[in-house]
């Protein structure tokens, strides 16, 4: 296993486990909680890209859907409203190279642009599968279930507003403040030419 390996083995394994423990910790805004799990995801993602990402939201998942389903474990509910809502934050890694590069270059708007919509978008799919989740394990009748997703949507479109704007606001302000956060070292996002810029800056 070579060195960049293991960094990126390193790093997805600090998020995962910095996303159970938020996991656990109760953030509620007009009482609706906020999903903080996603943001070390998130992070991971636009670092190092789509597949790291994609990985460590599936183990987190994993993880998540086994203690909150403890002694009552739903397989449907578990593959959709865990281990595929959150495997689908990693689609924020689409937006790594440009993220990384943008950084690097301290362009900043156009960062701010690159977290913003890669966030915006893996929330969103996260969200969604939530949605589907929740209502296809609630009833069998197909009737039932278009009512209890429009049900659900309406319930919890706050929620998912609320939970996206906290990340892109975190998100922005690392951009503006601490680009070089969002640089991972040996990055291949940037040649070595720019890496040992980066080293020298």
């Amino acid at each position: 296993m070579n060195s960049k390996l293991i960094r990126i083995t390193g790093e997805a394994a600090i998020a995962i486990i910095v996303s159970v423990a938020l996991s656990f910790v109760p953030l509620q805004i007009m009482g609706h909680a906020i999903d903080l799990a996603i943001l070390p995801l998130l992070f991971l993602a636009f670092r190092q890209g789509l597949l790291p990402g994609l990985l460590s939201g599936l183990i987190f998942g994993l993880v998540n859907g086994l203690i909150v389903g403890a002694g009552n474990l739903d397989w449907l509910r578990l593959g959709l409203d865990s281990i595929l809502a959150y495997t689908l934050i990693g689609v924020a890694g689409i937006f790594a190279r440009n993220t990384v590069r943008t950084a690097f270059n301290r362009r900043k708007s156009s960062t701010v642009l690159n977290v913003t919509t890669g966030t915006l978008l893996a929330s969103l799919l996260s969200w969604v599968t939530h949605v589907l989740a929740s209502s296809l394990t609630a009833n069998t009748f197909l009737s039932q279930q278009q009512a209890d997703i429009m049900s659900t949507l309406s319930n919890t479109w706050l929620t998912w507003c609320l939970t996206a704007g906290l990340a892109i606001l975190i998100f922005v302000l690392l951009a503006y403040l601490l680009p070089t956060a969002l640089i991972p070292k040996q990055t291949r996002f940037l040649t070595r030419r720019e890496q040992s810029h980066l080293l020298n800056d």
